[in-house]
């Protein structure tokens, strides 16, 4: 997002970033941004996820009415998700950038039915925003395909995700203070690095680290919070996972550090969301040469992306044979892994900050 916002220098005098939390990895907000704080999102459950959502959405209606409520284009982001309501509320010239489709996740995951007054309120919401938006964006064709449901293929302009390639880079473990740190410069790692909530397969990692107990120079680390959390740590303790390292979210400062100890990364999605959302941690990964190994859909946009560019392999969540296979055969196999290395740091550089330029570029 910050990217987003300093990319929009160009065109405009001012910028205010309405935000619950604001981390900075590589880049400074330009000078002519304002942060504007909101509650920030809670992840913790399904009824904490909704509070924040709510208030969140309240306090940015309330700061448009009452100190923007002039000058000002709206610029919504899918989080929260019923942000996508404000509209009809002002009369301002606005634009949505889905990360994420809403109810449709809601409804794959249960929590709506697909028939509910609610669901169908939302829907013919989305219709109504959708179509009177003046710029819809999206990061992958499979969400656009998705998004066709309440408008017009031709409103929605499709701008991949990226990562900034200098800050995130391979490096070599000997002279990596995250590996150092937990001992990990001897071992082949297996990592996972983010939300640990419903829709990410924590537990196949799990289990696939327990049919690979055995294997003593494979060690998987897992770095992250989230509702599964608990459950996991659990299964640890009483599978007796010495080849399981649990970790917490990492400062932003040692990210560079912590995704390049991977040789392999996890990246998952279930089956019921995989067109209707892309893990961005996909570009981190490949930025820093890791392999990539997708827990999820090989039609998904997500397992284009690994098949396009050869840089790993993509598996059902039940495969855990499959997937020690592919681990073993990279790890024991220089060459294999050497080229699934280099391709991976290689598709990197077609997902870089230039990408951000694109929003203004195609803004009207």
């Amino acid at each position: 997002m910050i990217d987003i916002v300093n990319a929009f220098h160009r065109e405009y005098q001012e910028a205010i970033l309405m935000t619950g939390h604001f981390i900075k990895r590589y880049t400074d907000l330009d000078n002519y941004a304002k942060i504007d704080r909101i509650t920030a999102y809670r992840r913790q459950n399904m009824i904490s996820r909704l509070y924040s959502w709510t208030l969140a959405t309240v306090q940015i209606a309330i700061k448009l009415l009452f100190k923007y409520s002039k000058g000002y284009d709206l610029f919504l982001v899918s989080n929260p998700p019923i942000a996508v309501f404000l509209p009809l509320l002002f009369k301002k010239k606005y634009s949505l950038l889905i990360y994420d489709i809403y109810p449709d996740i809601l409804i794959k995951h249960h929590v709506l039915k697909e028939n509910s007054i609610i669901s169908k309120w939302w829907n013919s919401v989305n219709l109504q925003v959708f179509n009177k938006a003046s710029n819809i964006f999206t990061i992958s064709e499979g969400m656009a395909d998705c998004l066709t449901k309440y408008t017009d293929r031709n409103n929605i302009k499709v701008i991949p995700n990226w990562t900034n390639s200098s800050f995130l880079k391979p490096l070599a473990k000997e002279g990596n203070p995250f590996a150092q740190e937990h001992h990990l410069d001897d071992k082949f790692i297996v990592l996972y690095s983010g939300n640990m909530g419903i829709s990410h397969h924590i537990e196949t990692i799990v289990e696939l680290a327990t049919a690979m107990k055995n294997d003593r120079d494979v060690l998987f680390v897992l770095i992250g919070e989230g509702v599964q959390k608990a459950e996991i740590e659990s299964m640890v303790i009483r599978d007796k996972l010495n080849n399981c390292v649990l970790l917490p979210y990492q400062k932003p400062e040692m990210l560079p550090f912590s995704l390049s100890s991977a040789d392999i990364g996890v990246v998952t999605l279930d089956q019921e969301t995989s067109s209707l959302s892309v893990p961005s941690k996909v570009y981190s990964l490949m930025a820093v040469g890791a392999i990539i190994l997708c827990i999820g859909n090989n039609n998904s946009e997500l397992g284009r992306i690994i098949n396009t560019y050869n840089i790993g392999s993509v598996f059902d969540k039940d495969s855990i044979n499959e997937m020690r296979t592919f681990i073993l055969n990279t790890k024991n196999n220089k060459e294999i892994n050497r080229q699934y290395s280099l391709n991976s740091r290689k598709a990197s550089f077609d997902f870089t900050q230039e990408n951000a330029l694109l929003y203004v570029n195609n803004y009207k």
